[in-house]
C-alpha cells in the first residue's frame, strides 16, 4: 500500500514500514525546515522529492475542509495536517502517523494507520 509518513515519524526516526511504499509530502519537508527539531540523521529522513500540494491536492483539500466543517469542527488549527491528508487523498495513499487524532474524522476519505 502507498502511504505518506507523517512528520512525527520522521522526527522519531520511525522510518521502516514493511509492506508499504512510503512517501513524504512536500509539507512534511516544510515542517522540518520550519524549525522542527529532528532527532534522526538528515540523510535517513530524506525520501526523495516530496509529493507536492498541487492542483489535485487543492481540490481534495476543499473536500476535506467541507467534511471537517460538516462535523462541526474547525479546520483552522489543523491546516498542515489537512493539507497532508489532501496530498494523500489526491495520490491514493494512506497516512501512517503517531498522532491519529490529528486526522480524526477523515477516515472515510483517507486510510489513517496508527504507528
Amino acid at each position: 500500500m502507498r502511504v505518506l509518513l507523517d512528520t512525527n515519524l520522521l522526527i522519531d526516526g520511525r522510518l521502516d514500514h514493511p509492506g508499504h511504499e512510503a512517501f513524504v509530502s512536500s509539507l512534511t519537508y516544510a515542517e522540518l525546515e520550519n524549525g522542527v527539531v529532528v532527532t534522526c540523521d538528515p540523510q535517513q529522513r530524506f525520501f526523495g522529492t516530496g509529493l507536492p500540494f498541487d492542483d489535485d491536492a487543492a481540490e481534495a483539500y476543499g473536500t476535506i475542509v467541507q467534511l471537517v466543517i460538516a462535523q462541526g469542527r474547525t479546520p483552522r488549527r489543523r491546516i498542515a495536517d489537512l493539507m497532508i491528508a489532501a496530498i494523500a487523498l489526491a495520490n491514493g495513499a494512506g497516512i501512517i502517523t503517531r498522532n491519529a487524532g490529528d486526522f480524526a474524522g477523515l477516515e472515510r476519505l483517507v486510510r489513517i494507520i496508527p504507528a
